[in-house]
């Protein structure tokens, strides 16, 4: 097995191999694009095959180079690539997290209102001690808490439109462009190689770190009657 990497700097257009949809996006043309990637790394992998076949009159032997999988890294994660990775999760949608509140002169405590409702709110006071729980409580009328200046940590839940189940994964075909920038002999060059059928892989490794949140999507190319290709374009 012979591995290529390719370029120091990688766009990738994701397109429709079929009119399948994928997640809740629904296509309209064969080879739409479906969402662009913008300064990732990539590599492509080739299996050789090899082949002796010997009788008493002839020798025949051939080998067959085949690109076998394509590995793209730092690609940022949004609803998209969340959607072509995990299928969609239709029942529980909650983001779970905490936040610290000071009560007034009047031991009330004004909620953030960026969502009507919050759900499972369990109030600390500040010496720790679990003071009130809710199953739902409103965020429009200000919660009236025991102790008056004093520091209060809510955990709770609230709704969220994006979600997905990541115990489960639908399998799709794309096809993949990729535009490798690079300098060749102080020339720029520019190259594009055209993956025509490529399966997504179950590789659903998550990566944090303080400045940003990627994934690695690993696809295996399906050989089919269309051609996978590259293309070079040298200014000199």
């Amino acid at each position: 097995m012979n591995t290529y990497k390719i370029g120091n700097k990688v766009n990738c257009i994701i397109r429709s191999y079929s009119l399948d949809p994928i997640g809740s996006y629904v296509f309209t043309y064969k080879n739409e694009p479906y969402t662009v990637l913008k300064d990732i790394t990539a590599q492509i992998t080739y299996t050789s095959q090899h082949r002796d076949l010997t009788s008493s009159q002839t020798v025949l032997s051939f080998d067959h180079d085949f690109i076998s999988d394509i590995y793209l890294s730092d690609v940022k994660i949004n609803d998209k690539i969340l959607n072509l990775i995990y299928e969609p999760n239709t029942t529980t949608k909650l983001a779970n997290t905490f936040k610290n509140y000071m009560s007034d002169d009047n031991a009330t405590i004004y909620l953030d209102n960026t969502t009507d409702t919050i759900y499972q709110v369990f109030i600390y006071n500040q010496a720790g001690v679990l003071e009130e729980a809710y199953g739902t409580l409103s965020t429009i009328t200000p919660l009236v808490v025991q102790q008056a200046n004093s520091n209060y940590l809510i955990c709770y839940s609230y709704e969220c439109a994006t979600s997905v189940n990541l115990n489960r994964m639908t399998n799709y075909y794309v096809t993949l462009d990729l535009e490798v920038l690079g300098n060749e002999n102080d020339q720029t060059q520019t190259m594009w190689i055209h993956l025509d059928k490529c399966a997504l892989s179950a590789d659903k490794r998550l990566d944090f770190n303080d400045t940003l949140n990627t994934i690695d999507l690993h696809f295996k190319s399906i050989q089919s009657d269309d051609i996978s290709y590259l293309t070079i374009h040298s200014v000199e």
